[in-house]
């Protein structure tokens, strides 16, 4: 899926194609050509990326008073052959009401990564977190492809 860079570069494409046509310069169907090729290049990166993968999440202490402090703890594991790319993890709390978004830099083959944020704890009740969304792109930022990963955890 495009991004709303991805979707700039078609609306200027697609206006330097008109240009070209309407002017009569065929100079300008070159980087035209390009700016759509560009970004079909990235669809396919981002695609044919495969994870492998494995989320898990630990909240410390699992029972809080409000005001009190809560610790989540990510932790994901690379079981594939190959470094992941660079992936933003967006874990969210409350049923959408809040975001803990993070980047998480490349993990070696068989490696791990972890990233840690602190839970709010304004008010009683049951917290939900999560599911964890995970989203990929290009290194161009282009498209992007995103897919939950996680169960909710309360």
């Amino acid at each position: 899926m495009p991004t709303s860079r991805g979707w700039s570069l078609v609306g200027g494409s697609v206006g330097l194609l008109v240009a070209s046509r309407a002017l009569g310069l065929s100079e300008l169907a070159v980087p035209a050509i390009a700016g759509l090729l560009g970004l079909l290049l990235a669809v396919l990166w981002v695609h044919r990326r495969h994870l492998s993968i494995e989320v898990s999440r630990r909240i410390t202490p699992h029972r809080t008073t409000v005001g009190g402090e809560a610790i989540v703890a990510v932790t994901i594991e690379n079981h594939a052959r190959h470094a992941t790319p660079v992936a933003t993890l967006t874990d969210t709390i409350d049923g959408g009401r809040r975001i803990a978004p993070f980047l998480v830099g490349p993990v070696a083959p068989g490696g791990m990564a972890e990233a840690q944020y602190t839970l709010p704890t304004t008010r009683r009740g049951r917290i939900n977190v999560g599911p964890l969304r995970v989203m990929l792109t290009d290194p161009f930022g282009l498209a992007r492809r995103a897919f939950d990963n996680g169960t909710v955890d309360a």
